[in-house]
């Protein structure tokens, strides 16, 4: 019943079509596991899928001691039988997530979907398969509106979509597949009952501390208790209002030329006056559509749709991947994206970057207390503290460094407004850096980490930079 279902579901959604080389996530929980041996039998039993070339790829979170590495040992074992290659890594997420400062879940998903995306680019898959089904996405429905979401988040998982959690504009690209989305947990356990399907249980999944947790273990049971046939009406309702998200995309598609002005290669332009051809209801829709496809994040959406009308001139927002830049003006909003540069991907999403700024060849000098040129286009850094080869790169949003005489760090977007340096002009401020520390903001200041320390002899070594006239 489950593998006719399934094949019904793979062959109207045509997840495999024009994708031939297929991974399949698999934690080594019912629901991968279940998902990979109907993949098996589809491979061995279709007309489509006796060409596709399948792989498993696991993530081993380190995070359950030695059920972590009982997990892996199942999925080895179980790749082993199914005769497809295994791709595996480990991770130390606690140490991740305390770096990145996010939750141990977030940074699992961030590793996971960053992981699957490498694999995937590097051994050119054409899409990664992933175990999600019907009461995951009723799960979805219930957390995106705990979190606020707006009517993308309300259609749930999607067959295909794209980037997952992933952290970087590469990985974003890769195409996920989700096979089991027509299918219930019940359903899941009971094939892998019939068929004998050994699987792990992630004891994680009754901690009620993680909010699907929460929603699983006990609003759902209150639910069916209630209105037996709940999740099922709403996952109908789900398709509908996922229907009518594809409606919505067609009517803002047919917008899209008259509403938004493309400036330049990398900008777009969307004038307040849009509101008054639109009307207001249907302008803020277009614009919150047009934010979403930008990847701009919900709270950024939801700010900028509450102060469209009255917001501050010069406000910015940076969108999840740093692809792309709002800049509220008076007449309206502008959005700077990424491009690619002659020496390969940007680094900063506003500017193509050249191979180094204009400067004279760094040099090593032996530096008396006085005097020392004040130049501002001029470094003196201290050489004890340097890590070379030293590189020259833009600036990335979120960057920061500490402004030399100051105590604390500052973010370099408010160091740059501080300097009365705009959106345009920042483009071409250079940053030389050693390792991950910004060392100078050329032409402006140095971080105060690498300052010249004098000795008692008042000789001191240095590193000096200058920028050419």
């Amino acid at each position: 019943m489950l593998y006719r279902q399934f094949c019904e579901y793979v062959e109207s959604e045509r997840l495999f079509e024009g994708r031939k080389k297929l991974l399949i996530a698999l934690s080594g929980g019912p629901d991968s596991m279940v998902l990979s041996h109907l993949m098996f039998r589809y491979k061995e039993h279709s007309e489509i899928g006796k060409d596709l070339e399948l792989a498993l790829i696991h993530c081993n979170f380190k995070l359950r001691g030695e059920d972590s590495e009982r997990d892996a040992e199942c999925v080895r074992d179980w790749a082993a039988a199914l005769g497809w290659p295994l791709f595996e890594e480990s991770f130390d997420t606690r140490a991740y997530a305390a770096q990145k400062k996010i939750s141990i879940e977030m940074a699992a998903r961030e590793l996971r979907y960053d992981y699957f995306a490498r694999v995937a680019r590097e051994e050119k898959f054409n899409a990664c398969l992933l175990a999600h089904h019907a009461d995951d996405n009723t799960e979805t429905f219930f957390i995106n509106i705990a979190r606020s979401t707006g009517l993308r988040g309300l259609r749930g998982m999607l067959p295909v979509s794209r980037g997952g959690g992933a952290t970087t504009r590469e990985a974003l690209k890769t195409t996920y597949l989700r096979p089991l989305l027509f299918a219930n947990r019940d359903a899941i356990l009971r094939y892998a009952h019939d068929y004998h399907i050994d699987y792990r249980i992630d004891k994680t999944n009754a901690d009620p501390i993680f909010l699907r947790n929460a929603f699983r273990n006990t609003l759902f049971p209150l639910l069916d208790k209630i209105a037996p046939r709940f999740r099922a009406h709403l996952s109908r309702n789900m398709e509908m209002l996922r229907s009518i998200d594809d409606a919505l995309e067609d009517w803002y598609e047919a917008l899209g030329e008259d509403c938004v002005m493309q400036e330049n290669n990398n900008e777009e332009f969307i004038s307040t006056e849009v509101e008054s051809d639109l009307g207001t209801s249907r302008f803020r829709l277009f614009l919150e559509i047009f934010l979403m496809q930008r990847n701009f994040n919900s709270e950024q959406i939801r700010q900028i749709l509450r102060n469209y009308r009255r917001g501050t001139s010069g406000r910015e927002f940076v969108n999840r991947d740093a692809s792309a830049i709002l800049i509220r003006e008076p007449a309206g909003w502008r959005c700077i994206h990424a491009v690619e540069g002659e020496y390969g991907p940007v680094v900063s999403p506003f500017v193509v970057p050249e191979k180094a700024p204009a400067c004279k060849e760094g040099k090593r000098e032996m530096l008396v207390i006085d005097p020392i040129d004040p130049s501002p286009r001029k470094a003196f850094l201290n050489m004890d503290k340097l890590q070379f080869p030293l590189t020259w790169r833009h600036w990335v949003p979120g960057d920061k460094f500490k402004p030399l005489g100051t105590r604390g760090f500052k973010k370099l977007s408010d160091f740059f407004k501080e300097q009365k340096i705009g959106i345009t002009d920042r483009q071409n401020v250079w940053l030389l850096c050693s390792g991950d520390d910004i060392v100078w903001v050329a032409g402006y200041r140095i971080d105060d980490r690498y300052k010249l320390v004098f000795p008692a002899s008042g000789v001191t070594d240095a590193w000096v930079v200058e920028l050419e006239d």
